[in-house]
């Protein structure tokens, strides 16, 4: 957060002086739109330094952590990011991490003096009265030091949505430990930089790319007579500045039944979806983005099938071929879930148009999309493999 001077031109554009315009007089380093419009505050070029160090196998935060309530929450983040780096992550040190932030969040500074140093006094052997005059000086000397509201307000967020990647995890999908480790980042850079007492803070835009924390912005709304709750609810927003990479770190967590190859062929046609999509259909052929399509569901149903009659050797199936062998078989659950043979026909002609160098309509291309990735048949194709791969590999334990 930069700091701007009293007599430098207004950030706002009005070409007044900043202390005749937005100051808040409370804090020089914050800028104050006037309106109630939600503006951003801050914009933060997140600049990467070191979180921890591993000694023994053990992360070692770089913040020491019974310094002050924020020197404690930073060195949790920072075992945080150590945790989550890790090509193993422990999820259950994570969870304990996360349940900290809450009570922080919960308690304040009671959390870190009345229970932390309080517990380790005492195991320390120190009797209670040395223990209470102890704890009483320590907290004189540290309230500067102390967690903000609107600071808790990041920090509640962060964690409740890092538990909720827990809680909401399917069995067969991955959890996203790209996208907890830039909130944990994130959440390290608010605390170490600091937020006024009285900022209300409505969102939080974060700029990411290939997994790693670019920038944020934090937006706030007018606070004047209100009561800023620690526990409110903010939206949250993804800006990816790779549109590719993005859709493909979708894929990985969410398909993670597909091959990468598949996962990437996906985040081809999305990405060009989403670039040229909405430019004239009569001009803009969709074949490139259908053949993708196509590509993914041959392959993926091959290696289904494959897995399904235990074959050593993938066999290559064109269209027709798959669509005569589920027009005759059943494998379960996946069958169950939809009418493959009713889809695979469907798509057909326009499957034979695009491979056959025929002009794709953006009806078509609608078409193909509905019935492959809207109507879920490739997120049911990925959840089959994932089951099947799973339980190859524990009948190998």
């Amino acid at each position: 957060m930069s700091k701007i001077g009293r007599n430098e031109p207004c950030p706002c554009g009005s070409g007044k002086k900043h202390k005749n315009c937005c100051i808040d007089n409370s804090n020089n380093n914050v800028v104050i739109l006037p309106t109630n419009k939600l503006k951003t505050q801050f914009i933060n070029e997140f600049k990467k330094n070191p979180y921890y160090k591993v000694e023994n196998g053990s992360v070692i935060p770089i913040h020491e952590a019974l310094k002050s309530s924020r020197n404690f929450t930073l060195a949790i983040l920072e075992q945080m990011i150590g945790f989550l780096s890790s090509s193993e992550v422990r999820d259950d040190l994570v969870n304990v991490n996360c349940n900290d932030l809450i009570k922080l969040v919960d308690m304040g500074d009671e959390y870190f003096y009345n229970t932390i140093i309080k517990e380790i006094l005492e195991v320390n052997g120190h009797k209670q009265f040395s223990i209470d005059n102890y704890i009483r000086n320590r907290r004189a000397s540290d309230l500067k030091d102390s967690l903000t509201n609107s600071e808790k307000i990041i920090l509640n967020h962060v964690a409740i949505n890092i538990i909720s990647e827990y809680r909401l995890k399917s069995d067969f999908k991955k959890l996203d430990y790209g996208a907890m480790k830039v909130l944990t980042e994130f959440a390290h850079q608010i605390i170490l930089k600091g937020i006024d007492e009285n900022i209300n803070i409505s969102g939080v835009t974060i700029y990411i790319d290939k997994d790693e924390l670019k920038s944020w912005e934090i937006h706030v709304e007018d606070s004047l007579f209100q009561t800023i709750d620690v526990k409110k609810n903010i939206y949250l927003e993804w800006e990816p500045l790779s549109v590719i990479d993005n859709f493909n770190s979708i894929n990985k967590t969410e398909l993670c039944g597909l091959t990468s190859e598949s996962q990437k062929k996906l985040a081809t046609a999305l990405t060009i979806e989403k670039l040229y999509g909405n430019d004239d259909n009569s001009i803009f052929s969709f074949s490139s983005l259908v053949i993708e399509y196509f590509g993914v569901v041959e392959k993926e149903l091959g290696n289904i099938i494959r897995l399904h009659e235990k074959s050593p050797k993938p066999k290559r199936r064109m269209w027709n071929d798959l669509c005569n062998y589920f027009e005759s078989h059943n494998i379960p659950q996946l069958s169950e879930k939809l009418p493959i043979y009713d889809i695979l026909r469907a798509l057909h002609p326009i499957r034979n148009k695009a491979a056959h160098g025929e002009f794709i309509t953006k009806e078509d291309f609608d078409k193909v999309k509905s019935l492959t990735y809207s109507n879920r048949l490739i997120e049911f194709i990925s959840l089959e493999l994932t089951r099947r791969l799973e339980y190859n590999f524990s009948r190998q334990r």
